[in-house]
């Protein structure tokens, strides 16, 4: 750890994400192709370190939503096709199709702009089977499919579409069936051999009829998924902690007044002891309570009042050998205690899949 960086930090394990893509890889089979997802910064993992692991892993593409991305993954010398998930302005087009990538067309207008180049171009179109946010609706299909073909520049080379709700079985399996009958007519529009994609993470791992011949896991590969889907596979956390090293120790007598409640001051009826950690709201944790524990000497500490955006307060008065300097985990396990997802979730009021992605982000990252 330099001696300059900011004593708080997030580690991230790359075994784990291995681990994780070989368990894909035995869920899905060896026929079937995977997209690994490392979009938002491989969801705050580090692009290029989880992307390098992907790779080394034996994911067969890389899947990404901004075009920086996909020049930041061929500048460190990653050669895996990349689908560029549908996120940019049909006036952008021809500086896509610049990019070793593979765009994912989601209306007519970038359609157009793609089919207008004047250059071969390998496309997915992104189906809108339910979801509502990105993709061809069922009644913009056929006319879709009719100027690619059109199109001699422009080669169809796979389906793609997200699931809106996959704990809901009869909503996915309907969505299922909407994405065969686009399949179907892609075929009718004279297209063959086209990749079809239609199961991220909870996909993959609770409709294996969805697995098709390709996947786009991302969540799944990084183990940030929460139940009941965590349950299906033994898949490993990405992010195995969050740490913080305590900056400063106050003595407080009695009766003293702290000015961090919530509303209201704190004004404690016991000699209190506090720490700070240089971890706040800005690191993806809560401003208001329930704020929860930190471990600190292997025994939890509560937090205090309120969080500032780069700071914790504890309680460490019954943790006389905390001093500066002492880590504290937010995140993981120190001795016989551990903090895990579900607790930080739980107390944060924010689902697991959301909550560990924000923490990772926001915080500096140690690579283990």
């Amino acid at each position: 750890m330099s001696t300059l960086a900011r004593p708080s930090w997030v580690e991230i394990d790359l075994g784990a994400v291995a681990h994780n893509v070989g368990l894909a890889r035995g869920l899905v089979g060896e026929n079937v192709r995977i997209y690994g997802v490392c979009k938002a910064n491989a969801m705050g993992c580090g692009l290029v370190p989880v992307a390098r692991t992907y790779a080394e892993s034996g994911v067969d593409a890389l899947a990404v939503s901004d075009p920086a991305d996909v020049m930041t993954l061929r500048e460190a010398g990653l050669t895996l096709p990349i689908l560029l998930f549908a996120s940019t302005l049909p006036e952008q087009a021809a500086a896509v199709a610049a990019l070793d990538v593979i765009p994912v067309v989601h209306d007519l207008p970038s359609l157009t702009a793609f089919a207008s180049l004047g250059r071969p171009v390998d496309v997915f179109f992104k189906i809108d089977c339910g979801m509502g946010r990105l993709g061809f609706a069922e009644h913009r299909w056929d006319k879709a499919l009719a100027r690619a073909a059109a199109a001699p520049t422009l080669n169809l080379t796979g389906l793609y579409t997200h699931m809106s709700k996959p704990e809901d079985r009869d909503t996915t399996m309907e969505q299922a069936a909407r994405f065969d009958r686009a399949c179907r007519a892609a075929q009718a529009a004279g297209f063959r051999g086209f990749e079809r994609v239609a199961a991220s993470s909870r996909v993959v791992l609770g409709y294996p009829e969805l697995h098709h011949t390709g996947v786009d896991p991302g969540r799944l590969l990084l183990g940030m998924l929460g139940a009941p889907w965590n349950a299906m596979a033994p898949m490993r956390p990405a992010v195995r902690a969050v740490k913080a090293r305590i900056i400063q120790i106050q003595e407080h007598a009695p009766g003293a007044t702290l000015g961090i409640g919530y509303g209201s001051p704190i004004v404690s009826d016991r000699a209190l002891r506090t720490a700070v950690i240089p971890i706040g709201f800005s690191d993806g944790l809560n401003h208001a309570p329930p704020l929860g524990d930190v471990l600190v000497c292997g025994r939890r500490a509560p937090v205090l009042g309120r969080r500032s955006i780069e700071f914790s307060l504890l309680d460490v008065s019954d943790i006389p050998d905390a001093g500066v300097g002492t880590e504290a985990v937010v995140l993981g396990r120190q001795d016989d205690e551990e903090i895990t997802p579900e607790e930080i979730s739980q107390t944060v009021g924010v689902p697991t899949i959301e909550l560990i992605a924000r923490l990772a982000h926001n915080t500096r990252r140690v690579y283990v």
